[in-house]
């Protein structure tokens, strides 16, 4: 015997050399199920594959010699249709004819594909025997259906990414175009096998983009790596758009291109973010710049690294004279000392938020001047890295008529108390998003010039750029909120609510998942009803507390949220399992620029909860804090059924 798919010799069975003994060990080693029969349907071999496809019990070395139809028989039951299995096997040995890759289906669902061959002798003419051999089919037909399904599944993800993707041939025409690209899909069909400057003529726009593409494309074929560049456009309602554009060449495992990937970011929000970005941090240097103190900083080694104008008045000396300098260099060694010992409590003391000491300058005219100087930490743009903004407060009319002025000097000193608040806030909330913005945009600066940087990667710092872009928005409009607060500038504008769906659509909104993808749970208690209130104020209120609850218990169990509906009002009720706040701190929620002291580096301002407790107040309500250091927080928000 040659094999099942090739001339079939029978030689003398009884004859056991050492090629009979390999094949035998062979066919009973292989997956395949194999049978061997006389002309008169004796088993005269039988493997255990296929004892076992056809369910039979009896070792395989006890069947030979039996008949192998009453086999078939026995086995019909297995194959989805029984008579047709047994009416074809019948056909097939009638017929003699050799069957190849034939399929048939098992009741199971699995499927196997059947081979014959009639057994000759060396005449070709006389069949003395039958041989079949089964393999199954299933995995392959499923890993087919798999194929077709994934490439079905990744065209569906390519047309639902919200980034323009575009395949392009080495001859730069169009093989695949997503929805983001073409939104319509007659156009989108069309510009396959088509180029841009098809699609340029085809809505008369003229072919200096088609021209730039070409251009770039073809230095990604030269290059063989990728190249990016900055598309700007009108879109359909006048605005400017701005695309950050690439060529991706694919490579094969011989270094040749096969084909190019193209796509395009649109960082339109981007740019106008970098504006609102640079034009905060005007704003924030042309505050620094007139404020009436001096504003300085310096790093861990006590060297000036910034100055404000108003320096130069004090120390006599210009901003180009100072930055770079020792600080020591500008008071003498009495005044130092006790600066210098300051210095390195706020540095390494992390207990100690903020210090504030007055000193003596004798000027350069001999006059001797008052002052208080104030030190705040922070961090640079390495985290390790400890940096100190100090600020120095003319006080010489004050100590000179202390007891005149005392109730002056007692605002003063409140005044700066805040605006030390508010500059350390401005100065942390701004340089911590600055500085992740800075890295994130270095990094993405770097993988773009490598061969084949990570596109999960590029988006994770993408990612972050945004969401600190983000934080900066959300920090101005606290502040412009507080603005209005303190100017009592927003209307209060109840309105019926349905509260259990409108804090359900907030929860899943935001928080449904949580960004560490946690989830929050809400309960009903009492009869609802529907209840009064000022919509913008009540998201503002729920949207804050259970920020805090999730941003104040990272890593603990997801905190919960009950709404009680009573007879004479309802409430809110939410609980996290979070760091908790310090007992003699709870009194300060509510007030400007106060943090619990345990809240480390968790982003915040302090100012959310003096927005919740004003929109609170508007509300007729009341606001309650219970929490226990490492266990959690309880806040319940109480408000009356208005009319």
């Amino acid at each position: 015997m040659k094999g099942h798919s090739s001339y079939i010799e029978k030689s003398d069975i009884n004859d056991k050399n050492t090629n009979d003994s390999t094949l035998v060990f062979i066919l009973k080693n292989i997956d395949a199920a194999v049978l061997l029969e006389t002309s008169a349907h004796k088993i005269e071999f039988i493997n255990n594959a296929y004892c076992s496809l056809f369910n039979i019990t009896i070792p395989a070395d006890h069947l030979l010699g039996m008949d192998s139809f009453e086999i078939a028989k026995a086995s019909a039951y297995l194959f989805a249709e029984p008579e047709v299995y047994l009416n074809r096997l019948n056909q097939i040995t009638e017929e003699n004819i050799t069957v190849s890759k034939e399929e048939i289906q098992l009741l199971d669902g699995r499927i196997f594909e059947r081979d014959y061959k009639p057994v000759l002798i060396e005449d070709d003419i006389n069949i003395t025997g039958h041989f079949w051999c089964y393999k199954e089919l299933s995995l392959t037909k499923k890993n087919n259906d798999l194929s077709a399904t994934g490439e079905l599944f990744y065209r569906n993800v390519l047309n639902n990414i919200p980034v323009d993707i575009a395949i392009y041939n080495k001859e730069h025409k169009y093989v695949f175009v997503n929805k983001s690209g073409i939104g319509n899909d007659i156009v989108r069909d069309w510009m396959v096998g088509k180029n841009d400057f098809d699609y340029s003529l085809s809505g008369n726009k003229g072919f200096q983009k088609a021209l730039s593409r070409r251009n770039y494309f073809e230095q990604a074929l030269d290059s063989s790596q990728i190249v990016q560049f900055e598309e700007k456009d009108i879109n359909d309602k006048g605005q400017e758009t701005c695309n950050l554009q690439h060529y991706y060449p694919c490579v094969n495992e011989v270094n040749e291109i096969e084909f190019v990937i193209g796509y395009g970011v649109n960082i339109s929000r981007i740019r106008q973010n970098e504006k609102l970005l640079i034009k905060s941090l005007e704003t924030y240097q042309n505050l620094i710049h007139n404020l009436d103190e001096v504003v300085f900083i310096v790093d861990q080694k006590n060297v000036l690294q910034y100055v404000n104008p108003l320096w130069e008045n004090v120390f006599n000396k210009s901003y180009y004279e100072s930055v770079g300098k020792p600080i020591n260099t500008f008071f003498s060694p009495e005044v130092f000392k006790s600066i210098e010992k300051d210095l390195e409590s706020i540095k390494k003391d992390n207990s100690v938020d903020k210090i504030k000491r007055e000193i003596r300058i004798e000027t350069v005219n001999g006059i001797i001047k008052h002052y208080n100087y104030y030190f705040s930490r922070f961090y640079g743009i390495l985290k390790d890295e400890v940096m100190v903004s100090g600020y120095v407060v003319d006080i010489t009319d004050q100590v000179n008529a202390r007891e005149e002025l005392l109730k002056v000097l007692q605002k003063e000193r409140i005044l700066s108390d805040m605006k030390t608040e508010f500059v350390n806030m401005v100065s942390h909330e701004l340089r911590t998003p600055l500085s992740i913005i800075q890295s994130s945009a270095e990094i993405l600066e770097l993988m773009y010039q490598l061969e084949n940087p990570s596109k999960e990667t590029m988006g994770n710092y993408s990612v972050r750029i945004v969401d600190e872009v983000k934080n900066l928005k959300n920090l101005m409009d606290e502040l412009l909120l507080i603005s209005k607060i303190e100017t009592d500038d927003l209307q209060f504008n109840p309105k019926e609510i349905d509260v259990i769906s409108f804090v359900d659509e907030i929860i899943s909104q935001h928080f449904n998942p949580w960004k560490d993808g946690r989830k929050i749970a809400m309960e009903i208690r009492g009869n609802s009803r529907l209840v009064n209130g000022d919509k913008f104020m009540l998201k503002h209120i729920i949207n804050n507390i259970l920020d805090n609850a999730f941003k104040y218990s990272m890593d603990k169990q997801a905190p919960m949220l009950r709404i009680f509906f009573g007879h004479d009002g309802w409430s809110l009720v939410c609980r996290d399992y979070g760091i908790g706040i310090p007992g003699n701190e709870i009194n300060n929620l509510g007030s400007s620029f106060k943090r619990g002291s345990n809240s480390g580096f968790i982003q915040g301002t302090g100012l959310g909860l003096v927005v919740v407790n004003y929109f609170v107040d508007k509300h007729k309500g009341t606001v309650h804090y219970q929490s226990t250091i490492d266990k959690g927080t309880f806040v319940r928000i109480s408000f009356p059924y208005l009319d």
